[in-house]
């Protein structure tokens, strides 16, 4: 995101705040922070959530104590009704600002709960409470340098919300080129993201062999079966079991019985070539064919957020 030009990297923990403050960008936690964690990431330098007012005077402390200050973005509660301050508050908000000298406001922001094509209504007469509150801060002299509310969604669906007085937008989903469940998706946004494990074994087995616990396939003919090494602790969900395809040499190979904590089995029927050390694509595109995180996210009765956060730690990441 960086070499791409991201002005700014936003984050949802002061942790993840702390491990990338190393690499000198603009940081700002998008969440809740406690006051414990204060000291350390004002030391570093990351830009803060302002979401009651009591934190205020935590934040100037720390920055005191820190011997500089302490960038805030105010976070407003505009109809997500989970952090931050009501528009009624603002005044307040100011007061706080002002009062407390170590504290310097680089943004104000809220969030959408509906961002969709269908509930564009909401969303700005959220944007236009954004806005008033710009205007308010500015007139009071603290005009903040950034105001944002964008999410994925609202990048695809609603452009206005990446004009002035917006001067940021927050990409997550669309980073991994998906759309949420039921959403057009734009021209511009296509997957990139995807998910591969390599075979262990190969196999035939006769007809009538059970797969996985519980028994829950059973072959009526003899098959060659393929057990790939990643499962349910990799991020692959268990609705999957028996009901999913991955691609391996190009064609689409069933998941046949349960999926297990490290291990998934497919049918090879398709791919009789297909070795030990050979790649599955679990999702992504592999030849002419393709599996999405959608995909399994219908079958999960989910969203694709849900597909794309659970894939596992121990899963290593590879950037193209």
């Amino acid at each position: 995101a960086m070499r791409a030009g991201a002005a700014h990297i936003g984050v949802a923990t002061a942790r993840e705040a702390l491990d990338l403050a190393r690499l000198g960008h603009p940081l700002q936690v998008m969440s809740a922070v406690f006051p414990e964690e204060l000291p350390e990431l004002v030391a570093a330098g990351v830009e803060l959530p302002l979401h009651e007012l009591a934190m205020a005077r935590e934040i100037d402390a720390a920055a005191r104590h820190a011997g500089r200050r302490a960038r805030v973005h105010l976070k407003l509660d505009t109809g997500m009704g989970r952090l931050g301050l009501l528009p009624t508050q603002l005044p307040e908000a100011i007061d706080a600002l002002r009062s407390h000298p170590n504290l310097e406001l680089a943004g104000v922001f809220s969030h959408f709960p509906l961002s969709t094509e269908r509930e564009a209504s909401f969303c700005r007469r959220q944007m236009d409470a954004v806005a008033a509150a710009a205007r308010a801060l500015a007139d009071a002299g603290l005009a903040p340098r950034w105001v944002h509310a964008a999410n994925s969604d609202a990048i695809c669906h609603l452009p206005e919300a990446a004009r002035p007085p917006f001067n940021l937008v927050r990409a997550g989903l669309a980073m991994h080129g998906l759309a949420d469940m039921g959403e057009s998706r734009p021209e511009w946004l296509r997957e990139v993201a995807s998910f591969r494990a390599r075979i262990v074994s190969a196999r035939t087995l006769p007809a009538g062999s059970s797969v996985g616990y519980g028994a829950t396939f059973r072959l009526d003919r003899p098959m060659r079966v393929g057990t790939i090494a990643a499962g349910y602790a990799d991020g692959i969900p268990l609705a999957l079991s028996n009901a999913c395809d991955v691609i391996v040499g190009g064609a689409r190979c069933p998941i046949v019985g349960r999926i297990s904590m490290d291990y998934t089995t497919i049918d090879l029927t398709n791919a009789p070539g297909a070795a030990p050390g050979d790649v599955a694509t679990l999702f992504g595109a592999d030849g002419a064919e393709a599996v999405s995180p959608a995909d399994w996210a219908r079958v999960k009765r989910t969203h694709p957020y849900d597909i794309i956060c659970s894939v596992s730690p121990r899963v290593p990441r590879i950037t193209v």
